[in-house]
């Protein structure tokens, strides 16, 4: 299934960031750019949904955002 294998390409690349994260950050500032990414793409899906009755995003973007945000920050992933 093509969903199942990209839900496991973002589960690999969590388990490799969030160790180095964990490691090298301060936690406000992987959380932070956690919440930002995954909730700034989850609003952006739900306002486009609420909009044009479509989905814009799907869930591997949204999840894949977050780790991202991770390992960016907060403004690393503003600004990305």
């Amino acid at each position: 299934d093509h969903q199942l294998l990209l839900d496991s390409l973002n589960l690999y690349l969590l388990a490799i960031v969030l160790p180095y994260v964990f490691f090298s950050y301060h936690w406000n500032y992987w959380v932070m750019g956690a919440v930002i990414g995954f909730g700034g793409t989850l609003l952006v899906t739900w306002l486009f949904y609420k909009i044009r009755g479509q989905i814009g995003l799907g869930g591997g973007d949204i999840k894949l955002y977050g780790i991202l945000g991770l390992l960016l920050g907060p403004m690393g992933i503003t600004f990305n």
